[in-house]
């Protein structure tokens, strides 16, 4: 299944500390970059400005690989397991399928999945253009979509962002509920690309420990009588480049 994505200075260091280096084999990434300074901190102008081109990209795949499905993913987003396979079966009666973003049921831009055919496309165009008005594209393309003939649904909670459950700005130190077996995390509702860092050492740092600790649950195993011996630097300084299926 073939990935796309679109990365800017900003986001590099995510791209090649977080995204790439936990992508699954079973996709086939193609990342556009795009040189254009800034921070990438939300409704600033070199933001709004990628978003636009996000758009055009994104319209570029769909008539590129019309009749198919691909995926698009920000760079801000970390991966746990295969997902392609997931995904390909919940296409088979949607045509959109996206990460919950927040607990009203909005649809997250950053990460979705979609056949690429006449409804998606109209769907896309029509955001493209709202954005150059907007300078954002998600509130937007909730409304778009929800108003359109094109299928759609969530992605279950494996798939899952800084707000899906709470709604809210991120901070570093606040909580963040980790599903369990997660597959896809991605670092939003946050303002700087410090916090998304901040965001996914947190979540991977509790993935992890969840992992740890499910090896000593198994069913009919009882807990560990011994002290548990691992690693500190695997509670506090998880090893990014790791792949998590290597884990354990």
């Amino acid at each position: 299944m073939k990935l796309i994505g679109v990365c800017t200075p900003s986001h590099e260091i995510l791209r090649d500390e977080w995204f790439l280096p936990t992508l699954p084999a079973d996709v086939e990434a193609e990342i556009m970059y795009l040189d254009h300074p800034g921070k990438g901190s939300y409704m600033q102008p070199d933001w709004s400005w990628a978003v636009l081109r996000k758009s055009e990209l994104i319209l570029d795949a769909i008539n590129t690989h019309w009749g198919d499905a691909i995926v698009y993913a920000d760079m801000d987003i970390q991966f746990f397991s295969p997902f392609a396979a997931l995904l390909s079966s919940f296409l088979e009666e949607k045509d959109f399928i996206c990460q919950l973003d927040d607990p009203r049921s909005q649809a997250c831009t950053g990460f979705f999945a979609m056949r690429c055919n006449d409804g998606t496309r109209r769907l896309w165009n029509a955001t493209r253009v709202a954005i150059r008005k907007e300078q954002r594209d998600q509130h937007i393309f909730n409304e778009l979509l929800r108003n359109s003939s094109t299928s759609f649904g969530f992605l279950p909670v494996q798939f899952f962002g800084g707000g899906t459950w709470s709604g809210q700005l991120w901070e570093p130190g606040a909580a963040l509920h980790v599903p369990a077996n997660p597959v896809m995390h991605h670092a939003n509702w946050c303002v700087s690309v410090p916090h998304k860092i901040a965001q996914l050492e947190h979540v991977r740092r509790v993935a992890y420990q969840q992992r740890i600790l499910a090896a000593y649950c198994l069913p009919d195993t009882p807990w560990p009588t011994h002290p548990i011996v691992c690693p500190a630097s695997i509670f506090l300084a998880v090893p990014v480049a790791t792949r998590w299926g290597e884990v354990g």
